[in-house]
């Protein structure tokens, strides 16, 4: 693949980004939509610095570049997770966030300054072809484990949304919504997996699936309704209120129970 098609891939990709933040914000306000906004400007933030990592030539710029885009990587993941963590009224210890925070926030503060020390990377240095350049990074151990801690925040992130598929059965709509979202989380673990296990070599794929995962994002925005308001006061009051409530079909089966 040549350098222009690698670039004009994530330009589409940063593209998607934007229509996918402008899409939420056009939606009605509520807490759980602002964490999905920031989401949305951590891929921007992401996908643009892959941008100019792709087109750079020099170290330095190369360097920033990659920053950037681990500092975008590291909170759209974060923020994701809160966001189906409050769109579910999961009930979460204040206490576990600020830890996911704080891991994501120290391990920011290390690739911020990589190149003062070897904790994350064993080394940094551009490798110059024809095509362009490349800036290669030997990986330590740290490296290893947070890319590990990221795949089990999308892992829990999945969980959460597959479970609310599971559990809704009286509205076709929403439980297409949180099988769109599901969806939004294969493809970041899945090749950050296969990047960690060495299966891919030479270009980073995790951008990419953090391009995919903003398409299934959008389209559960935009055709399943997912900030609906009606819907979810439905779905909050059902969930919440202290009275069992069960419903069934015409043969008495079970098709929901608070």
């Amino acid at each position: 693949m040549t350098v222009v098609q690698w670039l004009g891939i994530h330009c589409v990709a940063v593209v998607a980004s934007v229509i996918m933040l402008a899409t939420i914000l056009s939606k009605k306000g509520n807490e759980y939509r602002n964490y999905l906004c920031l989401t949305s400007v951590c891929c921007i933030v992401a996908l643009t610095s892959k941008c100019f990592g792709i087109v750079g030539v020099e170290y330095r710029e190369m360097l920033i570049a990659l920053k950037m885009e681990y500092l975008g990587k590291c909170f759209a993941i974060f923020f994701s997770l809160l966001f189906i963590i409050r769109f579910r009224n999961k009930k979460v210890p204040g206490w576990v966030i600020w830890i996911l925070f704080f891991i994501n926030s120290a391990m920011c503060v290390i690739i911020m300054t990589c190149e003062h020390h070897k904790l994350y990377y064993t080394f940094i240095a551009v490798e110059r072809k024809t095509f362009g350049s490349q800036l290669l990074v030997g990986k330590a151990p740290l490296y290893y484990c947070y890319m590990g801690f990221a795949i089990c925040e999308i892992v829990v992130f999945m969980v959460l949304c597959f479970r609310a598929w599971r559990k809704t059965k009286d509205n076709d709509t929403r439980k297409s919504a949180y099988l769109q979202l599901c969806y939004a989380g294969v493809a970041p673990v899945v090749l950050l997996s296969f990047q960690c296990l060495g299966i891919i070599k030479g270009l980073d794929m995790v951008p990419l699936g953090i391009f995919l995962a903003v398409l299934f994002f959008t389209r559960a925005v935009n055709k399943y309704r997912l900030f609906d308001v009606i819907d979810n006061v439905k779905s909050y009051l059902l969930d919440n209120i202290e009275e069992g409530i069960l419903v069934y079909d015409r043969r008495f089966c079970l098709i929901y129970a608070n």
